[in-house]
């Protein structure tokens, strides 16, 4: 007769206690994240036009925290963005206020190029100034008559309107307003100006180099500015390259920044790869201002037109 073997439960207890732990993490980085979110749940639309227009974010993990700050008379709507740079100590915070024009639930739709603005932040923590503390020390103090629920609801209300005070403040109003301007913020919808991207899959959001590109090419590139590595593994040559976006007809724009033996970042670039695998390389003299540099690249290499 068949016996059935008992199964051993080990590799099940490790996999729940990984996962609850997971799980903690998860929550440490919210409680001390300041209303941070899961972009690929809470908000997939706002995460994949940041991922689609700002330098450097598609390699890094968050935590990423997104607020709406206002929506037109047309459905538009403004959005704030923090992003951590994660473990990469050679990389900042930044904040972007992002205008989208529309979205749906496979896509979103924004205008190119000029569609964001985007600042670094050198210390998170000076978001936290001293009115915020004030305020946040008198919340701990009225607490004592609330309930933990009604204590939390007023926390992120405090915590969510200083990350839209601060993002005000240092992106400045002037600015703001331009950028409202260029996206014909209160103005009717107008399709023929927006592009779209589709929002990634929840489970994978990073676009892997190697799939998009050869990686004999993406290696070709690598050695342009390191022609003195040694032998590099692919896992390694595709981590240097951030995916920014792709075009309608096969192109794809990647961003790398080269660094010196101490890892301190010396310069940044743009690589653009056509179908045929060619490609062409611009440097980016400013990473928090290049929309300008950006488009006249595209512009150079027919972006979004037929080959």
């Amino acid at each position: 007769m068949y016996r059935e073997r008992k199964k051993n439960p080990g590799p099940k207890i490790i996999l729940v206690t990984c996962m609850t732990l997971i799980w903690l993490l998860i929550i440490f980085l919210f409680m001390n994240g300041s209303a941070t979110y899961d972009p690929y749940y809470d908000w997939p639309s706002v995460h994949t036009q940041a991922i689609n227009s700002l330098l450097g974010i598609s390699n890094t993990t968050g935590p990423n925290t997104i607020l709406q700050m206002e929506e037109d008379d047309f459905g538009r709507k403004m959005y704030v963005y923090y992003h951590s740079p994660g473990w990469d100590p050679n990389r900042e915070w930044l904040m972007a206020i992002l205008i989208e024009q529309k979205s749906d639930r496979k896509n979103v739709y924004y205008y190119p190029d000029y569609s964001f603005i985007v600042h670094p932040i050198p210390d998170f923590e000076e978001i936290w100034d001293d009115a915020y503390e004030e305020e946040y020390d008198q919340l701990l103090h009225d607490a004592q008559a609330m309930t933990p629920k009604e204590t939390d609801v007023l926390e992120k209300e405090l915590r969510d309107r200083q990350l839209v005070k601060k993002a005000r403040e240092i992106l400045t109003e002037e600015a703001i307003d331009e950028l409202k301007v260029k996206n014909n913020w209160n103005k009717p919808i107008d399709d023929s100006k927006f592009i779209k991207n589709r929002h990634p899959k929840l489970n994978r959001p990073r676009r892997k180099p190697g799939k998009l590109v050869p990686i004999g090419v993406l290696r070709e590139v690598y050695y342009t500015f390191y022609p003195n590595k040694g032998n590099v593994v692919d896992s390694y040559i595709e981590w240097n390259y951030d995916y920014l976006t792709s075009d309608d007809y096969g192109r794809h724009i990647f961003f790398l920044q080269t660094e010196d033996d101490d890892r301190n970042v010396t310069n940044s670039y743009v690589i653009l790869f056509h179908p045929d695998n060619t490609y062409d390389i611009a440097e980016i003299t400013d990473i928090w201002n290049y929309q300008d540099e950006l488009k006249a690249f595209k512009e150079r290499n027919g972006w979004n037109k037929p080959q």
